[in-house]
């Protein structure tokens, strides 16, 4: 068997490292490029400059694998900068894939369908998230107006993920302020 890893960065590079040290005989090539300089990562800062780079498009893809190809990371789909997941979910796949690979053994085609029945449902969660985080982030001035505490009480539950009891369980002190403010928040 011959693999290709095409621009996959970390988790291409974790993906054929698991494959290479599970399975020694499988021919594993790596093709990776990144441009002089390039880095990785990014901390939000609320300016005008950081609001308009965060404008980023979703990316989803209705098919995950096409034959042998199968896209992971950002080229199957995208969260957002504002949740800090892109290289999480990649690294997720690249170990979804290859547990796939490892109880399909060389049936490609069951491997990723495996691959895809794994992760499809965490993706599309996440995603949901991503989008309505975006959406904070891009109406964040009709919020600037706040006291700080409703703020952060806002941006913590952006995603709709984290619930108030959530956020109280998290951080007591946060909620207790919140409560504590006017009504008219």
């Amino acid at each position: 068997m011959k693999i290709a890893v095409v621009g996959g960065g970390p988790a291409g590079l974790c993906f054929a490292a698991l494959v290479k040290g599970a399975r020694p005989s499988i021919d594993v090539r790596v093709l990776e490029r990144d441009p002089e300089g390039a880095t990785y990562g990014w901390g939000v800062v609320l300016s005008n400059v950081a609001l308009s780079f965060v404008k980023d498009a979703i990316v989803r893809n209705r098919r995950w694998h096409h034959g042998n190809v199968v896209l992971l990371g950002d080229a199957l789909r995208t969260g957002h900068p504002s949740i800090g997941s892109g290289t999480r979910l990649a690294m997720q796949d690249s170990i979804a894939l290859f547990r796939a690979f490892q109880s399909s053994g060389d049936d490609v085609p069951r491997a990723l369908a495996e691959f895809e029945q794994a992760r499809r449902p965490g993706s599309d969660e996440l995603q949901a998230a991503a989008v309505k985080s975006a959406l904070w982030y891009e109406t964040v001035r009709s919020r600037l107006h706040l006291d700080p505490v409703a703020f952060a009480y806002d941006y913590m539950r952006r995603t709709g993920r984290v619930t108030h009891e959530d956020l109280r369980r998290r951080d007591p002190a946060l909620v207790a302020a919140y409560e504590a403010l006017p009504r008219e928040r």
